[in-house]
C-alpha cells in the first residue's frame, strides 16, 4: 500500500471456505495412474490490512499530507488511514496428475497445472485537509479521502498432492492440498487529500495473491 512517498509492506491471509465441482479422466498402466482434472468453485476467502501514514511534527512535514504553516513553525500534519481488502470470488484449475496405486483401493498422487480466478480489491483512504493555519487566524478542518473497488481475473499456476481411495462401488473419496499462485494485482487512484506537492494525494496497491487450499471431494466413476 502506498500514499505518495509513504509505503507500507504488509501481508494478510485469505481465509474462508470453498465449494464446487470437478470432472476428469484417468487411465492405468500396471500400478501407475495418469489423468487430468478440471474444477471450478465459488469461494468465501477474504482478508484485509490497515496502515497509517503518520502526521508530521512541529518542525517537519510527513510524507502523505503537508504540514500547515502557523505563526512561526510548521504545525503538525494529520495522519492518513488506509484500508485494503481482497476477496477471491471464484477459482478454477486445469491440472494433470500422476500416482501409484500402493494398494488396489488407495492412490497417492501429485498434481499441477493452470489456475485462474477472480479477485476483488477494495481500498479506502481517509484523512483531513487543513485550510489556513492553526495560529491566531485559526484553521478549517475538512474530511477527505477516496476509495477504489476493482475486480480482475488472473491466470496463474497450481501444484499439490492428494490421496484418493475407493469408498464402495464406483464411488471414491479424496483429500487434497493445492498451492495456488495467481500473480500480482495492482491499481491506484487520486484522493481528495492534498499532497506535499500541492496536488491530490495518490493512493495505490500492489499485492501478490497466493492461496493454500485443503479440500475433500467425492467422485463417481462412469466406467
Amino acid at each position: 500500500m502506498t500514499l505518495g512517498s509513504f509505503s507500507a509492506d504488509t501481508s494478510f491471509p485469505l481465509d474462508g471456505f470453498i465449494g464446487g465441482g470437478q470432472f476428469g479422466y484417468n487411465w492405468q498402466a500396471i500400478n501407475w495412474v495418469y489423468g487430468f482434472e478440471a474444477d471450478f468453485q465459488g469461494t468465501g476467502q477474504k482478508g484485509s490490512a490497515n496502515a497509517i501514514c503518520p502526521g508530521g511534527t512541529t518542525t517537519s512535514v510527513n510524507s502523505c499530507t503537508p504540514g500547515h504553516i502557523g505563526d512561526t513553525v510548521n504545525d503538525p500534519a494529520l495522519p492518513a488511514n488506509v484500508n485494503l481488502s481482497e476477496r477471491l470470488e471464484w477459482l478454477g484449475t486445469v491440472r494433470g496428475r500422476i500416482g501409484v496405486a500402493v494398494m488396489p483401493t488407495v492412490l497417492p498422487y501429485i498434481t499441477g497445472g493452470l489456475a485462474y480466478g477472480q479477485i476483488k480489491v477494495s481500498e479506502t483512504v481517509s484523512g483531513t485537509n487543513v485550510v489556513g493555519s492553526f495560529g491566531a487566524n485559526g484553521a478549517t478542518l475538512t474530511p477527505g479521502g477516496g476509495s477504489l473497488s476493482n475486480s480482475t481475473t488472473r491466470v496463474g499456476w497450481t501444484i499439490g498432492a492428494g490421496l484418493e481411495g475407493v469408498l464402495g462401488g464406483r464411488w471414491t473419496g479424496k483429500i487434497e492440498y493445492l498451492y495456488v499462485d495467481l500473480g500480482t494485482v495492482s491499481g491506484s487512484f487520486a484522493t481528495s487529500l492534498t499532497s506535499t506537492t500541492g496536488g491530490n494525494l495518490v493512493a495505490g496497491y500492489s499485492t501478490r495473491v497466493t492461496d493454500n487450499i485443503v479440500r475433500v471431494g467425492l467422485n463417481y466413476a462412469f466406467h
